[in-house]
């Protein structure tokens, strides 16, 4: 019995050993179970991660890929501008070098021009010096002409001076003491003469008259005769008349005695 009761003690106390184990491993099992369901949970997360990188990685690449192919084609279209801009600067080239031929003859013949140039300025300044030494001497011959302009003035004074004295001695007893004007102030140009003609002989006269020209220029406007009338010995006729012309102003006149007849 009492052999019994210690194989029960002893089974007993195996089993519960048992149990135990059995109760570790159990719960051993168990944590293993959620460590490896939370481990399980996290690699699963860390797996969704990748593919959610893995797709944005694939995103660039496909955006790359097309920004690739874009700048490819850009870059295709520089190396055709850089192609074409050489050939324009192959061109621009070529006529900078035309440019730069006809600029090197330009300057040459610039350069022949202002040989002639100062040539000619030479020449100027002998003709100018030329011209300043006529100049003097056209004003020493136009001192000389004006002095002799004031001759013939002086000349033709005498020459009137003695035209006077002929008529006096043709016509001693009659002679004139007139002023003239040339009026052009309306429609009717005319010459006022105005004044006296003496009688300074010892016997009366009659019929007398003044023979008038008008001249313009060269041209004669009018020629016509005044009566003075009848004047008596150491008297005078007073004269006031006008004679009429037409066209331009007149450049002189001529009044004279013309004639008369004595009277006892």
């Amino acid at each position: 019995m009492v052999q019994m009761t210690h194989n029960h003690v002893n089974i007993f106390g195996k089993t519960k050993v048992g149990l135990i184990v059995c109760a570790v491993l159990a719960i051993a099992l168990l944590f293993s179970n959620v460590w490896f369901i939370l481990g399980n949970n996290t690699l699963q997360n860390q797996v969704n991660t990748l593919e959610t990188e893995k797709q944005e990685l694939q995103d660039q690449v496909a955006s790359l890929t097309s920004d690739k192919s874009q700048l490819e084609s850009q870059v295709s279209n520089l190396e055709e501008n850089q192609n074409s801009l050489q050939n324009q600067l192959k061109e621009q080239d070529n006529e900078i070098a035309t440019l730069k031929t006809s600029v090197e003859e330009r300057d040459k013949w610039v350069a022949e021009r202002d040989a002639v140039i100062k040539e000619k300025d030479g020449l100027i300044m002998e003709r100018n010096a030329w011209i300043d030494e006529r100049d003097v001497c056209i004003s020493e011959r136009d001192a000389e002409i004006e002095s002799l302009w004031a001759l013939v003035d002086e000349r033709d004074q005498w020459i009137d001076g003695l035209e006077e004295e002929i008529q006096n001695l043709r016509h001693p007893g009659v002679v004139t003491r007139l002023g003239a004007t040339d009026v052009r102030t309306d429609d009717d140009p005319r010459l006022w003469i105005t004044g006296e003609v003496l009688n300074r002989g010892i016997k009366d006269v009659a019929n007398v008259r003044l023979y008038v020209v008008l001249y313009q220029n060269d041209v004669v406007a009018n020629e016509t005769y005044v009566e003075a009338g009848f004047i008596r010995a150491g008297s005078q006729m007073n004269i006031r008349t006008n004679v009429f012309y037409e066209g331009t102003a007149l450049t002189g006149w001529d009044i004279t005695v013309a004639d008369y007849q004595e009277v006892w």
